[in-house]
Protein backbone atom coordinates (compact mmCIF):
# COMPACT_ATOMS: atom_id res chain seq x y z
CA UNK A 1 0.00 0.00 0.00
CA UNK A 2 2.54 2.44 1.65
CA UNK A 3 4.78 1.94 -2.45
CA UNK A 4 1.53 2.21 -4.34
CA UNK A 5 0.84 6.08 -2.67
CA UNK A 6 4.84 6.35 -3.31
CA UNK A 7 4.14 6.17 -7.18
CA UNK A 8 0.71 7.70 -7.59
CA UNK A 9 2.88 10.87 -5.83
CA UNK A 10 5.47 10.25 -8.06
CA UNK A 11 3.29 9.50 -10.99
CA UNK A 12 1.12 13.14 -10.58
CA UNK A 13 4.45 14.96 -9.97
CA UNK A 14 5.98 13.16 -12.93
CA UNK A 15 5.49 17.07 -14.91
CA UNK A 16 6.54 20.14 -13.00
CA UNK A 17 3.42 21.10 -11.06
CA UNK A 18 1.80 23.71 -9.17
CA UNK A 19 0.59 21.38 -6.31
CA UNK A 20 -0.21 23.50 -3.82
CA UNK A 21 -1.60 25.89 -5.90
CA UNK A 22 0.96 28.87 -4.87
CA UNK A 23 2.61 29.62 -8.11
CA UNK A 24 5.50 26.96 -7.60
CA UNK A 25 6.39 24.11 -9.82
CA UNK A 26 7.63 21.07 -7.47
CA UNK A 27 9.45 17.86 -9.09
CA UNK A 28 9.74 14.45 -7.27
CA UNK A 29 13.19 13.52 -6.87
CA UNK A 30 14.68 11.07 -8.96
CA UNK A 31 15.11 8.93 -5.53
CA UNK A 32 11.23 9.48 -5.08
CA UNK A 33 12.01 10.51 -1.41
CA UNK A 34 11.15 14.08 -1.50
CA UNK A 35 10.21 16.77 -3.68
CA UNK A 36 11.58 20.09 -4.69
CA UNK A 37 11.11 23.33 -6.18
CA UNK A 38 11.63 23.90 -9.79
CA UNK A 39 14.20 26.16 -10.82
CA UNK A 40 15.48 27.31 -7.45
CA UNK A 41 19.35 26.65 -6.15
CA UNK A 42 20.44 25.72 -3.55
CA UNK A 43 17.12 22.86 -3.96
CA UNK A 44 14.35 23.97 -1.82
CA UNK A 45 12.20 21.18 -0.35
CA UNK A 46 8.33 21.68 -1.56
CA UNK A 47 7.19 18.57 -0.41
CA UNK A 48 7.27 14.90 1.15
CA UNK A 49 6.77 11.65 0.21
CA UNK A 50 6.85 10.43 3.39
CA UNK A 51 4.30 7.74 4.41
CA UNK A 52 2.74 6.93 7.63
CA UNK A 53 4.79 3.52 8.19
CA UNK A 54 8.25 5.69 7.33
CA UNK A 55 6.96 8.38 9.78
CA UNK A 56 6.25 6.10 12.64
CA UNK A 57 9.88 3.69 12.49
CA UNK A 58 11.73 7.51 12.28
CA UNK A 59 9.48 8.64 15.36
CA UNK A 60 10.05 5.08 16.88
CA UNK A 61 14.10 5.26 16.50
CA UNK A 62 14.28 8.68 17.67
CA UNK A 63 12.31 7.99 20.99
CA UNK A 64 14.13 5.09 21.78
CA UNK A 65 17.56 6.64 21.98
CA UNK A 66 19.24 9.19 23.96
CA UNK A 67 19.34 12.47 21.79
CA UNK A 68 21.62 15.16 23.08
CA UNK A 69 20.40 18.74 21.11
CA UNK A 70 20.59 22.06 20.90
CA UNK A 71 16.26 22.43 21.34
CA UNK A 72 15.96 19.20 22.46
CA UNK A 73 16.87 16.75 25.06
CA UNK A 74 15.27 13.12 26.38
CA UNK A 75 16.38 9.97 27.61
CA UNK A 76 15.82 6.96 25.74
CA UNK A 77 11.77 5.97 26.38
CA UNK A 78 11.53 1.79 27.16
CA UNK A 79 10.18 0.23 23.78
CA UNK A 80 6.20 -0.29 24.47
CA UNK A 81 6.08 3.32 26.05
CA UNK A 82 7.78 4.51 22.72
CA UNK A 83 5.21 2.62 20.69
CA UNK A 84 2.48 3.72 23.23
CA UNK A 85 3.53 7.38 22.37
CA UNK A 86 4.46 7.23 18.72
CA UNK A 87 0.53 5.10 18.38
CA UNK A 88 -0.83 8.12 19.75
CA UNK A 89 1.02 10.72 17.38
CA UNK A 90 0.00 8.85 14.43
CA UNK A 91 -3.07 8.22 15.31
CA UNK A 92 -4.94 9.71 17.96
CA UNK A 93 -3.51 12.88 17.68
CA UNK A 94 -4.45 13.46 14.20
CA UNK A 95 -7.88 12.67 14.80
CA UNK A 96 -8.22 14.69 17.55
CA UNK A 97 -6.74 17.76 15.87
CA UNK A 98 -9.58 17.24 12.60
CA UNK A 99 -12.08 17.21 15.37
CA UNK A 100 -10.64 20.38 17.00
CA UNK A 101 -10.75 22.18 13.43
CA UNK A 102 -14.31 20.86 12.43
CA UNK A 103 -13.32 18.03 10.52
CA UNK A 104 -15.02 14.60 9.93
CA UNK A 105 -16.79 13.34 12.57
CA UNK A 106 -14.95 10.66 12.84
CA UNK A 107 -15.06 7.32 15.27
CA UNK A 108 -11.91 6.75 14.95
CA UNK A 109 -8.36 7.06 16.29
CA UNK A 110 -8.86 4.66 19.37
CA UNK A 111 -9.73 1.58 19.93
CA UNK A 112 -13.28 1.05 21.95
CA UNK A 113 -16.61 -0.17 21.92
CA UNK A 114 -18.68 1.32 19.11
CA UNK A 115 -15.48 2.81 17.52
CA UNK A 116 -15.02 1.72 13.70
CA UNK A 117 -11.73 -0.59 14.22
CA UNK A 118 -9.42 0.93 11.88
CA UNK A 119 -6.35 -0.15 13.00
CA UNK A 120 -2.85 -1.02 11.73
CA UNK A 121 -1.39 -4.66 12.18
CA UNK A 122 2.36 -4.66 11.82
CA UNK A 123 5.84 -5.71 13.08
CA UNK A 124 8.28 -3.72 14.73
CA UNK A 125 11.88 -5.01 13.95
CA UNK A 126 15.51 -3.68 14.07
CA UNK A 127 16.58 -1.85 17.67
CA UNK A 128 16.54 1.15 19.27
CA UNK A 129 17.59 3.67 16.98
CA UNK A 130 17.05 1.67 14.17
CA UNK A 131 12.93 0.39 14.15
CA UNK A 132 11.37 -0.62 10.86
CA UNK A 133 7.50 -0.67 11.35
CA UNK A 134 6.31 -3.24 8.69
CA UNK A 135 2.92 -2.93 7.72
CA UNK A 136 1.25 -6.45 7.62
CA UNK A 137 -2.81 -5.70 7.78
CA UNK A 138 -5.03 -2.78 7.83
CA UNK A 139 -8.16 -2.83 8.68
CA UNK A 140 -11.52 -0.22 8.01
CA UNK A 141 -14.30 -0.56 10.12
CA UNK A 142 -13.30 -3.58 11.11
CA UNK A 143 -12.58 -5.11 7.51
CA UNK A 144 -9.16 -6.03 6.60
CA UNK A 145 -8.24 -3.99 3.21
CA UNK A 146 -4.55 -5.05 2.95
CA UNK A 147 -2.86 -7.99 4.08
CA UNK A 148 -3.43 -11.38 4.85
Amino acid sequence: MMVRETQLAVAFLERESDVLGIGMRGRVDPSGRFVYVVDRDPITLFSSVLTMDQAFSNLLSWLTQPTEGVWYRHEAMALDEAVAAVSRCCSTNIVEMLRRKGGDDLETGEIRDGGWADLVVGRIDGGPGEYRLEVRDVYVRGRSVVGS
